[in-house]
Parts: structure tokens; C-alpha cells; sequence
């Protein structure tokens, strides 16, 4: 999924300035197959958390401030009714990359996938910067066999297994 994705994250940073919001009529996935990895970009908790997360990762700043962030999304299997975990270990955090990894498992649910951000811009001077998914987020979510989606100045990006 690609879109015009600064206008989407603007009118709903606009709308949902508060961190934490919880969606009305939130959607669920009952059944014994997780929604795929383009199920839950569409799905709009995801698409607030995916959104917070952007506007915390700083981009447009210089590079002293913008870091990447992220989490987990979780799936009660009985309801189907997801969660979605920010990583908010400071060390984890504090790095220009984030480490989802080292979250701790959620009692009750299945990890279903995880997201984060990439705020760098294409090029700065004579770098270049990954606005997809980098060889270690595939890596990580082939791993785990779960799918990832990745937030950047060119869209969302959806990647890994079960993406479709």
C-alpha cells in the first residue's frame, strides 16, 4: 500500500491529537487465520497507531533529533480484537533505529505483526536512506513469521509473511 501518505498523516494527526485514542467501532478478526499485513494497514487502530508513531519519529528535523518508532500488534484469538503496543523502553528508544524485538510477549494474545517508522528523507549530503522496508526489518519479520509495515516519506509499506 502506497498512497499520498503525508496528506493521510496530517488530517489525522489533525483529528487525533491525543495519544492513545482508542477507534470507535474498532474492527475484529475472529476465526484461526491473523488478518494479512494489508488487512491491518487498512485497519484505522493501526493506521492511528502507524500515524502516532510518525509524528514521534520527528521527520523533517535534522538528524540529531529524528529516530525511528514502533511496536506490536497483538490479536486476542477467541475475539479476534487486536492490540497494539508502542515500545517505550527508553534504551530502545533512544537509539536512531528501534528495537521492537525485545518486547515482551502480551498474556492472551497472539503477535500478529509489527510497525514502525523510517523518518530519514531519500538523501541527506552523499547518504541514502531505506524508505521500504531495510534488509533487517524483512530478516526480522521472517523471523518471526509475522508481516511488518514500515511508515515513510514515500507511504506504507507492507512486508514479510502473510502480507497479502
Amino acid at each position: 500500500i502506497e498512497e499520498n501518505a503525508s496528506d493521510i498523516a496530517r488530517e489525522n494527526y489533525e483529528k487525533n491529537k491525543t495519544p492513545g485514542r482508542q477507534v470507535e467501532n474498532e474492527p475484529t478478526y475472529p476465526g484461526p487465520n491473523p488478518p494479512s499485513g494489508v488487512d491491518l494497514a487498512k485497519d484505522p487502530q493501526v493506521r492511528k497507531a502507524l500515524e502516532d508513531a510518525w509524528q514521534d519519529s520527528k521527520p523533517g528535523t535534522g538528524p540529531e533529533e529524528r529516530h525511528e518508532e514502533g511496536g506490536r500488534i497483538y490479536r486476542e484469538p477467541e475475539t479476534g480484537k487486536i492490540l497494539i503496543k508502542r515500545q517505550t523502553d527508553p534504551k530502545a528508544k533512544g537509539m536512531k533505529t528501534i528495537d521492537i524485538d525485545s518486547m515482551p510477549p502480551v498474556p492472551g494474545y497472539d503477535l500478529i505483526a509489527e510497525f514502525h517508522t523510517h523518518p530519514n528523507p531519500l538523501r541527506e549530503g552523499k547518504r541514502a536512506f531505506f524508505q521500504g522496508p531495510s534488509p533487517a526489518d524483512r530478516d526480522a519479520a521472517n523471523r518471526q513469521g509475522i508481516p511488518g509495515i514500515v511508515r515513510s516519506n514515500y507511504g506504507i509499506h507492507v512486508y514479510g509473511p502473510n502480507s497479502w
